[in-house]
């Protein structure tokens, strides 16, 4: 499990949010370099997006680039005094055709 914090600015409010980030996934080949994801995260700062939509990004984007066999995205962070903790996930194994029920 990769651990990691990135910003971004509130769509709806324009106030900066700041998201702790952990990343799991089961790698095939590829595998994540630190600081290419850390500069990555970092394009994020004064980008207008929410949390549900920055978490899904980042997992679609990994999914992509590294071909897991499954990979899950966890952000969390508050929004005035409310906590919030947004997790996509996405399992890329091939499922396995059970036949007729």
């Amino acid at each position: 499990m990769l651990e990691t914090a990135v910003d971004a600015v509130c769509p709806f409010t324009g106030a900066p949010d700041s998201y702790d980030v952990e990343i799991e996934y089961v790698s095939r080949d590829a595998c994540l370099e630190a600081l290419s994801l850390a500069s990555w995260l970092e394009s994020f700062r004064g980008v207008k997006i929410s949390q549900e939509q920055l978490a899904h990004e980042i997992a679609l984007t990994l999914k992509e680039l590294l071909k897991p066999e499954y990979v899950c995205v966890k952000l969390t962070g508050s929004h005035g005094r409310v906590g919030m903790v947004v997790e996509r996930c996405e399992d890329t194994s091939p499922t396995e055709d059970m036949g007729p029920i």
